[in-house]
Order: C-alpha cells, then sequence, then structure tokens
C-alpha cells in the first residue's frame, strides 16, 4: 500500500481528451492518479504517456459490477482518495437530436452521465471520507 501522504485524485474517462488533460494538471499539482477506462489496455496506455505515479484500473461506469471491481481493487492500493473527478460520459451527437433520440439511446446516456457518476460517489465515498482535504466529487 502507498504512503500515507500519497495525495490520489480518480478521473473517469480519464484516458484521452477532456480527461486526460484533467489527469496532466492535477499530476502538475502533486497528485498521484488512478486511470480508468473501460477498456484495462486504454488504462494502460495513458499511464505509459503520463509516465507518473499512476494506477490503471478497468472501469465502466455504466455497470455495477464494474464500479464495485475498482473499489475492491483500490482499497488494496491505496488509503485514500482525495479527489473524485467524474468526467466520463456519452455524446449522442451523431444523425439524433432531442427529438429525434431513441429511448435506448436516451437510456444509455442518462446511464452513463447521471446515474454513473451518482454510483461513482456512493461507491468511493468511503475511500474520500478517509482524506484529511475537503472532499471533491
Amino acid at each position: 500500500m502507498e504512503s500515507t501522504q500519497d495525495k490520489w485524485a480518480l478521473v473517469t474517462g480519464e484516458n484521452r481528451g477532456i480527461g486526460f488533460a484533467i489527469a496532466q494538471g492535477l499530476l502538475a499539482k502533486g497528485y498521484s492518479i488512478i486511470i480508468t477506462s473501460r477498456s484495462f489496455d486504454n488504462a494502460k496506455l495513458a499511464v505509459q504517456k503520463l509516465q507518473a505515479k499512476v494506477i490503471s484500473i478497468e472501469l465502466d461506469v455504466t455497470n455495477d459490477r464494474s464500479i464495485d471491481e475498482a473499489v475492491k481493487t483500490l482499497h488494496q492500493k491505496i488509503a485514500r482518495l482525495d479527489v473524485l473527478i467524474n468526467n466520463a460520459g456519452v455524446y449522442p451527437d451523431t444523425n439524433v437530436n432531442i427529438l429525434t433520440i431513441n429511448h435506448e439511446l436516451l437510456d444509455s446516456t442518462m446511464n452513463a452521465n447521471t446515474f454513473g457518476a451518482i454510483r461513482m460517489v456512493q461507491a468511493f465515498l468511503p475511500l474520500l471520507e478517509k482524506s484529511p482535504e475537503e472532499p471533491s466529487y
């Protein structure tokens, strides 16, 4: 397990794009990072690019079992979580708008963008509460 001095940040969907940039910013501020991706291979690639104190885990915020496994894994590796940023999400903008989106696509979007973030806070709250810093959800 890591030193109790380490500050840990988990950003969902950080293997590319905005999430990756957030991870870089947190690293610059002295945080150790937990890289998450629905694909473990993608998470490992992001770790190689960052070359810092990073843990990579597979995590799909739309899947309760995936969230539970991520919590179990992190409980074995870190003593606390200082920052949780819910960045993972989907944007179904190909040939649809609010008037034409079908129920299945709307359901999967809400599951990822809304319910996934809520489940993440619920699941990781015990690790966040161990942080001496003010909680960052």
